[in-house]
């Protein structure tokens, strides 16, 4: 990185919190998650940034009724989840716009036909990728994970490739999210690479592969409307591409080829700190985590469950509570439990001994309640067994202690005096193995300290040098920090692969998420901080 006093595998940067925890607003809704939407038109950027999303019934805009879109449809899963259909949606919701499609019952799934101003003609056709893949099954089917990267293309199977910009040292792994995090620079040069992937009527179904692309500029472009400031040199045969001389403040960059043959990239954000004017205080509003408007259901229509309202500023020491409602009740079916309806369940992820306390209120008693039960499972493992955490008959709260380190699922079970029981998602949570733990190995000099905003109110701070080691089971690293004064970076290696994150600074009471490539087996990740402070909360994996 000329002119950067960076590491040599410098790769994304997190600036902003993720959303640690998800709720449903009520188990028979589909779970919020945060997913980057990407909607690229036939002559610009449609929509572009995080979004918290569900999947939730649609109506297209020459439809007539209501339908389903939350991954159960064609019984293609068990539970309702968000769907790239619906977060399309979602995100065009922000911007005041609609889709058109035409809804096949054969498929139980919409074909879209028009996103926003676009709508197809002369061949070119709507196509939709998850994380550089296109999908094998219809957007309304196909269920999305947190952190997933979703991309609906104009003309997808004109056999353009894809474009990817990363400030990685090497391209994306093949099915990597292509979204880059925020970053603020460590000087006043950025080093970027340009990828690509393959996309075309040419390309199976759930493959990506991604590979450096030369001859591509990089353009600089108004956050506000999109159009070019700059750009950059071609991109040199391994995709590289370097910036120099950049003022203070925030940067917008995209790489753009000749249309007939490329799709454009995702966008990377970088801001220049000055260290006096205060210049990445604010971050870019789009690229922070944004919550659709919500689309309630037709009443008559019988598909789907309204969208539960979310917290605006979800983090792990706060806790996070779905708010009370009088929505469906967590049974789907009334018939299911007699009259039996509870408010939507509360998650508070406050860690205060490491549990979690699940709380719902009684709205219609019915017939009575004879007991119920709540249980976990391991979201994203396959044949995951329901593990009962605890039972009661009159409470209305449970404290339970979630299985660490991985993202948990929760499940209430009601029974009513007649003997009757019907199961519903009541949320799910990151639980995260604790600073303290033992199985967390730690080198160098660590220095333990009290925070009651942490998990189980404690942290860990390490600086250059400090290393640690964990085994995590399969998927996404994820490490949980606390914002210090001084920005870091630090690598995290996990598999054979190394990766390079930049910690922006903040205040104290700001929660900070990296999240390393997604890994097909559980195995060691070591964690070295490279330069500055960064202060550990917990470690997890996260499918």
């Amino acid at each position: 990185m000329a002119g950067v006093r960076a590491p040599k595998r410098s790769c994304a940067a997190v600036i902003a919190a993720g959303l640690v925890f998800a709720t449903a607003a009520a188990a028979a809704a589909a779970v919020a998650s945060v997913v980057n939407v990407r909607i690229e038109g036939a002559t610009h950027t449609l929509f572009e940034g995080p979004i918290l999303t569900t999947g939730h019934a649609l109506r297209a805009g020459s439809d007539t009724g209501w339908h389903t879109c939350d991954g159960t449809n064609a019984n293609a899963h068990a539970t309702p989840g968000p769907t790239p259909t619906a977060a399309a949606a979602d995100g065009l919701a922000l911007l005041n716009l609609g889709f058109d499609g035409q809804w096949y019952p054969g498929y139980d799934d919409y074909f879209v036909k028009q996103l926003g101003p676009d709508r197809e003609g002369a061949g070119a056709y709507w196509g939709v990728l998850v994380n550089a893949a296109l999908t094998p099954v219809g957007g309304c089917q196909f269920e999305l994970a947190p952190g997933d990267d979703v991309l609906w293309a104009y003309d997808a199977f004109r056999a353009r490739a894809f474009l990817q910009l990363t400030r990685a040292a090497a391209c994306p792994l093949p099915g990597a999210p292509a979204t880059v995090a925020p970053a603020t620079l460590p000087g006043t040069s950025v080093s970027l690479r340009v990828c690509a992937s393959s996309g075309g009527s040419d390309a199976a179904p759930g493959s990506a592969m991604s590979a450096p692309q030369a001859g591509i500029a990089v353009a600089e472009v108004d956050p506000a409307n999109g159009a070019v400031r700059g750009q950059s040199a071609p991109s040199a045969a391994d995709g590289a591409v370097s910036i120099p001389d950049l003022a203070p403040g925030w940067h917008r960059f995209k790489s753009f080829g000749d249309p007939a043959s490329f799709v454009r990239s995702n966008r990377v954000d970088v801001c220049v700190d000055s260290g006096t004017a205060g210049d990445c205080a604010a971050v870019l509003t789009d690229a922070v985590v944004r919550q659709p408007p919500s689309t309630p259901d037709d009443p008559g229509a019988g598909h789907g469950t309204p969208a539960a309202p979310a917290p605006s500023a979800p983090s792990i020491a706060t806790g996070l509570s779905a708010p009370a409602s009088t929505l469906e009740p967590i049974i789907r079916g009334a018939t299911a439990v007699g009259s039996v309806r509870l408010s939507a369940p509360h998650i508070d992820a406050s860690g205060r001994d490491g549990r979690l306390i699940v709380s719902w209120s009684v709205l219609d008693g019915g017939p009575g309640i004879r007991g119920w039960a709540l249980a976990a499972r391991v979201r994203g493992a396959r044949g995951a067994a329901w593990s009962t955490l605890a039972r009661g008959r009159t409470a209305t709260t449970a404290r339970v202690r979630a299985p660490a380190g991985l993202l948990a699922q929760l499940r209430l079970t009601v029974t009513d005096e007649l003997g009757r029981s019907s199961s519903g998602i009541a949320g799910q949570a990151l639980v995260p193995i604790d600073d303290r733990a033992r199985s967390l190995q730690l080198r160098g000099g660590w220095q333990h300290e009290r925070d009651a905003r942490a998990w189980e109110r404690t942290l860990t701070q390490g600086r250059r040098g400090c290393q640690l080691r964990v085994r995590l089971a399969a998927g996404r690293p994820t490490l949980l920090l606390r914002a210090a004064r001084e920005s870091a970076w630090i690598e995290v290696r996990a598999g054979g692969h190394a990766e390079t994150f930049g910690i922006a600074a903040g205040d104290a009471r700001a929660l900070r998420r990296v999240v390393a490539a997604r890994r097909s087996s559980a195995g060691d990740v070591t964690v070295k901080v490279l330069s500055g402070a960064v202060r550990l909360d917990g470690v997890a994996a996260q499918p």
